[in-house]
């Protein structure tokens, strides 16, 4: 685990994502870290989003961990359902790459 966030994302074809984000960003004390709890919150949302999914229906595979400072996610989709998916992944690494030009020193997309 690194001193600052990194968040990385790969579409394996249409319908299967690959989502990893691990360290901890290092702004502030534990507790009232700005930078890590924005981070965390688009983390733990992605995941989520993943997991409505797999109730509807949706999924062919979902694998996903959650700890202190990593979140992995794989998921593959039926046909057809990865669109939505990836709009919403959009939008998370959306969220990264604006804090990493917010706070470079602490957040790295890849």
């Amino acid at each position: 685990m690194s001193d600052v966030v990194e968040f990385s994302c790969a579409a394996c074809g249409d319908e299967r994502f690959i989502v990893e984000i691990d360290g901890h960003a290092e702004h502030g004390p534990p507790g009232s870290d700005i930078v890590c709890a924005a981070a965390s919150i688009l983390a733990l949302d992605i995941v989520d989003i993943a997991k409505s999914a797999e109730k509807r229906g949706d999924t062919v595979s979902i694998y996903s961990s959650v700890g202190k400072g990593n979140v992995s996610l794989d998921v593959e989709f039926k046909r057809g359902y990865g669109e939505r998916f990836r709009a919403a992944l959009e939008a998370v690494e959306n969220g990264f790459l604006l804090l990493e030009t917010h706070y470079p020193e602490c957040v790295i997309c890849t």
